[in-house]
């Protein structure tokens, strides 16, 4: 994902999007998520999260394999 074509990108934006609009309580629309503002705090916490979520995954592998 570190390669940095633009499909990643988006998709990270949008990952760190949601997760900022759950965070909220959904209140708002989603789209106030999506302002240029946020744009670099989304990608990163997209990446974060896809790391995060490849840990665990990692994690109960070799966790339940033994």
């Amino acid at each position: 994902m570190a390669g940095g074509s633009y499909g990643e990108f988006e998709i990270a934006k949008w990952v760190g999007a949601v997760f900022y609009w759950m965070l909220s309580g959904c209140r708002n629309k989603l789209d106030s998520q999506l302002y240029k503002k946020y744009d670099t705090r989304n990608t990163w916490t997209g990446y974060f999260l896809f790391l995060f979520l490849l840990g665990s995954l990692l994690y109960l592998f070799f966790a339940c394999n033994n």
